[in-house]
């Protein structure tokens, strides 16, 4: 009836039906209820065989991750290691105030072939240290003996703005040796050089008695060793393709001199016999 709620009757048993139907769903609910326990009554002994197996697993995941700690607890260990190696690292770095230095640990000074070998580069008082450069080509070369220079500035400018800016650098070996009997063979010309024609024109100057006359046979000297040099040059440097030795100059000058003064004075003695 559609309007069963507008009649008390109607709407009474029709509360009594609705509530014996919630009855019925009830006792069909405790019906599944009882099934379901049923089937876990009938389930919980697999379950309880499962258990101990369970437990062996539970067990061996303990007794690993026990083994797990106790490997990770070393491993921290060696990370917490490397952390004060790299703190030491650092705080070197920052004592030596060079970027372009390099870190050796306490540990290698105690190795006994680098003490060794660092008796070879070190001096046993500390204050002196040797390194060791190879040159790419001939070291008596043109070349090797210009390198000595670029060498010397560049550990130089290595030590600057370091605890060694004020320390003395000391080059020896085969281009150094050779550079310095270059440059002592340059400051020996320029002596022998200057000082030969000196003594010439004092002695033209005496045999003479003019000084126009001395200074026009110093000039003549002079004019015959810049010829000489010269067509040296010329000959065999450019037309032969053959580099002069740089003590060629410094025995070109002692010879000319030698020999040119002598006729020198054999001349202008005829010269002032005949006058």
């Amino acid at each position: 009836e559609k309007h069963c709620y507008d009649i008390p009757i109607c709407w009474s048993l029709r509360s009594i039906f609705d509530a014996l139907d919630g009855l019925d769903q009830v006792d069909q609910k405790l019906t599944d209820l009882v099934n379901d326990t049923k089937n876990l009554d009938r389930l919980m002994p697999q379950m309880l065989t499962t258990f101990p197996p369970m437990i062996e697993s539970m067990e061996s995941m303990r007794t690993m991750i026990l083994s797990m700690h106790s490997t990770m607890a070393g491993f921290y260990d060696q990370m917490n290691e490397m952390s004060d190696n790299a703190t030491a690292m650092g705080k070197a770095f920052d004592a030596a105030k060079n970027d372009d230095s390099f870190y050796l640990p306490p540990e290698v000074f105690k190795n006994k072939d680098f003490q060794r070998a660092m008796k070879s580069f070190l001096s046993p008082d500390g204050h002196a240290a040797r390194f060791i450069i190879l040159h790419r080509g001939d070291p008596q070369s043109a070349e090797g003996i210009a390198s000595i220079n670029a060498i010397r500035t560049a550990a130089e400018e290595a030590l600057k703005g370091t605890p060694l800016e004020d320390a003395k650098i000391y080059l020896a070996g085969t281009a150094s040796v050779f550079y310095d009997i270059s440059d002592g063979a340059k400051w020996d010309l320029l002596i022998a050089g200057i000082s030969s024609l000196c003594l010439i024109f004092i002695i033209m100057l005496i045999l003479t008695r003019s000084f126009i006359a001395a200074a026009v046979i110093v000039g003549t000297v002079a004019l015959s060793l810049g010829a000489s040099f010269g067509l040296s040059v010329l000959l065999w440097q450019h037309i032969l393709s053959i580099d002069l030795h740089y003590m060629v100059l410094a025995m070109s000058v002692i010879v000319l001199l030698a020999v040119g003064s002598d006729y020198n004075l054999l001349l202008v003695s005829r010269f002032k016999e005949e006058i």
